[in-house]
């Protein structure tokens, strides 16, 4: 018991702050009565604890948590280890005993308190001790008297109708969610098919829950099929191709609607897909010409502040960063305001977005990330500079360079430091995420690659010029331009140059790669299209004036935005120019693709929004659809 109370006494965390409540003093004093010391412990630290700071991080009590989770908890706890069904510390066979046939493993409860239980605590903390842990320990019981253990939890079809009559569809989704790594996928399909079977309406939006979560590529189109056959299953398939980047799931949800719902509907969902852009280049016919006239201004948005950077579109929203200090989150197809966030100074850095959050660099040194939807803040990091790169996400990892000469990996979800890498000169664009590694070009003239993971430096490669411009990763080479007019080639797995490819002006635009080719702007009023393997010209198109903006390509279509406002729109195979508009002001970097429509921001507070690539007739819609399902089949094969 001095063991339970030395931990109380000690440096508190409000979860360990909640079992001085006298409901969890009675509880302790209870189970340091039938448990050793180190027993009692390990129950309070390995699984009490997780459930604590999930229920007050869910917005609880402290007097709530103390009465409706950890009293009941202790007390349930402590009558296990008196029952002798559960011995925390226990350790189990080994040696000889563990390789004799036939032994019976010991089977307690050990699994639903040490493994289980933490594991659901946002479930505890969201459906409650009642509800669904008490429920959840009848069930790891109820298993361990029949004999087998907790592990095993995937019951023969015939015991499922009675399981999920006394302990609930919620309880046992969560088993099935948790313990999906014990369970063989062939199981997982019989018991995927015993849920679609289930009569309530709520199984819907179960399947659709475990459809998220599954990794299995033949459960997965498993759950497709049924999901079609079901009221209301449609509706979640068209929201997974909205939403999903595994090519398996997207290619049998395409299979399954495209019998079912038109194909305009299908073609403008994928359209909403962020994960799918680099596949729409591809569908495009090597015939197909550009467009003859300007595209029609689906919008124009007044900001109050030049707008410096490429805005970013995800969701049926476009997020525009602007020097008046303000992130403005718009309607996708009709620029209405939801909503806008003031950030500490100006935002020159583009803005990114990756599941449900954005974020952003500011000129006052920090990183924001904001709620996608509501604009709320939820982290921010402080750097020791000014920021002009734009943010990457990658495996759950935010990378950002900053003008303190480093290199930031954060945590996307909680802003938390990774690593930081120094460079030798600050970083003014966004670096690159490829083949475990992290690129940057630095104003030391230098393009760095850093282990991904742990910031290690792999290899520097020294240019001609201060690197200002994102570096483009294209197969097994990195492609980086300089402040002098270079473009240079580099291995990605050496840094060794492969080739450089001179122009006049800085290139202070990334060039823009697609399908061997790279389209390169430059501040000497020039748009090249240049082979990505010899580096060798195809063609030169010259604007009116300086190119600061990438080029983006839609098709067959290179979109250039000159300095002065002037948008080309030009033949990617010759460099023919189709049609020219101006946008009303100065353009800086401001220009931005997505879901067939072109965003461009301008030195005269606007953003226009114009739509280069409208919705195709149904005929058009279904065949690119096909193509693409194909597409998704063969990357899945590959």
């Amino acid at each position: 018991m001095r063991e339970l109370w030395r931990l109380l006494q000690t440096p508190c965390a409000p979860e360990v702050e909640v079992l001085a409540a006298k409901p969890c003093r009675e509880g302790l004093a209870h189970l340091a009565g039938v448990a050793t010391a180190g027993d009692a412990r390990q129950v309070v630290e390995t699984a009490l604890l997780p459930l604590l700071r999930a229920a007050l991080a869910a917005g609880w009590t402290r007097e709530r948590a103390a009465r409706e989770l950890a009293a009941p908890f202790l007390t349930l706890c402590a009558r296990a280890v008196a029952a002798g069904e559960y011995r925390p510390q226990a350790p189990g066979p080994k040696g000889l005993e563990a390789l004799l046939p036939g032994l019976r493993p010991r089977r307690d409860l050990a699994y639903y308190f040490d493994t289980l239980l933490p594991g659901c605590a946002e479930a505890v903390a969201r459906l409650g001790w009642e509800r669904f842990a008490h429920p959840l320990y009848r069930l790891a019981r109820a298993l361990c008297l029949q004999g087998r253990r907790p592990e095993e939890w995937l019951s023969p079809l015939v015991e499922w109708r009675e399981l999920t009559a006394v302990y609930g569809l919620e309880v046992l989704l969560r088993w099935w969610q948790l313990d999906a790594r014990f369970s063989p996928p062939a199981r997982r399909l019989e018991a995927t098919a015993w849920w679609a079977a289930h009569p309530l309406p709520r199984v819907t939006g179960l399947l659709a829950a475990l459809l998220e979560r599954e990794g299995d590529p033949d459960v997965c189109r498993e759950l497709v099929r049924l999901l079609a056959q079901r009221p209301g299953g449609e509706a979640h398939l068209l929201e997974r191709l909205k939403k999903d980047r595994r090519p398996f799931v997207l290619a049998a949800v395409l299979d399954a609607l495209l019998a079912k719902a038109p194909a305009q509907d299908l073609w403008a969902a994928c359209r909403e897909n962020g994960h799918l852009a680099p596949y729409w280049p591809r569908l495009a016919s090597p015939a197909q010409p550009p467009p003859a006239a300007p595209p029609r201004t689906l919008f124009t948005f007044h900001t109050r502040g030049k707008v410096y950077a490429a805005p970013w579109a995800e969701n049926g929203m476009v997020f525009v960063a602007c020097c008046d200090r303000k992130l403005y989150a718009l309607d996708a197809r009709t620029g209405s305001l939801l909503w806008e966030f003031t950030a500490g100074e100006e935002i020159y850095a583009g803005p990114c977005g990756w599941r449900g959050m954005v974020y952003f660099g500011c000129h006052d040194g920090k990183v924001y990330a904001l709620e996608m939807r509501a604009g709320k803040k939820i982290w921010d990091f402080a750097t020791e500079g000014v920021i002009f790169s734009s943010p990457v996400v990658a495996g759950g990892t935010l990378f950002v360079g900053s003008y303190d000469c480093r290199v930031y990996a954060l945590d996307a979800r909680t802003g938390a430091l990774k690593w930081a890498a120094t460079t030798g000169g600050g970083i003014r664009a966004a670096p690159a995420v490829a083949g475990g590694r992290v690129l940057a070009g630095s104003e030391d003239w230098r393009v760095y690659a850093f282990c991904a993971q742990t910031g290690r430096l792999l290899w520097q490669a020294t240019t001609s010029g201060p690197v200002r411009s994102s570096p483009v990763v294209a197969g097994e080479t990195v492609y980086a331009g300089t402040a002098d007019g270079r473009l240079y080639a580099l291995d990605l797995e050496t840094g060794v140059v492969r080739w450089v490819f001179r122009t006049r002006g800085a290139l202070d635009a990334p060039p823009c790669y697609h399908q061997g080719i790279l389209y390169v702007a430059s501040r000497g009023r020039k748009v090249c299209a240049v082979d990505a393997l010899t580096g060798r010209a195809h063609w030169v198109f010259r604007a009116p004036d300086e190119v600061c903006a990438p080029p983006v390509i839609c098709g067959q279509t290179l979109f250039v935005a000159a300095r002065s406002g002037h948008l080309y729109a030009l033949s990617a195979v010759t460099g023919r120019c189709s049609w020219h508009f101006h946008a009303g002001g100065h353009v800086y970097a401001a220009l931005r693709l997505a879901d067939g429509v072109l965003y461009v921001g301008t030195h005269n507070h606007r953003l226009l929004a114009l739509e280069v690539d409208p919705f195709p007739a149904e005929q058009r819609a279904r065949e690119d659809l096909l193509r693409l399902r194909d597409l998704l089949e063969e990357g899945e094969e590959a």
